[in-house]
């Protein structure tokens, strides 16, 4: 729902300051395709962050940790293109580029590179996150005592 608010409001903001958007099919495609792969990686992050609930006596510092990192790395507040040449390779590898820059630099200006390089860097973080929960989680289990009946 808040995915369906944001996307509308930008989308109807960004018309306004910068003119209509030029849409391609191909680009929808590769943004339809890049998309849920984006939201379950998100997903990974934030039960990684729910999962320190296990040992902390609250999450909201990570999770607000989380999402201005979010934010400033992932290409939300300032376009990652705006950063220093000799850091936007290293932001480009990071997850929140996967889930957030990625993502909207496909429905913007398509690429096949873009495409593909997208994909390899969410295949990795999805493979990375995933067993980075796995385990987590796993190592979380130990710690529950169940009493009672």
């Amino acid at each position: 729902m808040r995915f369906s608010i944001n996307l509308a409001m930008g989308s109807l903001i960004a018309t306004l300051f910068a003119g209509p958007i030029a849409f391609s099919a191909v680009g929808l495609a590769m943004f339809v395709l890049v998309l849920p792969m984006a939201f379950i990686i998100d997903f990974f992050g934030a039960m990684l962050v729910g999962l320190c609930a296990f040992w902390l006596e609250s999450t909201n510092g990570i999770a607000l940790i989380y999402s201005r990192l979010m934010m400033l790395l992932g290409g939300l507040m300032v376009p990652l293109d705006v950063y220093p040449d000799s850091v936007q390779p290293i932001l480009r590898a990071l997850p929140f580029a996967a889930i957030l820059h990625a993502p909207g630099r496909m429905l913007v200006a398509p690429s096949v590179g873009l495409f593909v390089q997208c994909l390899a860097l969410q295949a990795v973080c999805l493979a990375v996150y995933g067993c980075a929960v796995f385990a987590l989680h796993r190592y979380a289990l130990r710690r529950v005592f169940v009493n009672g009946g």
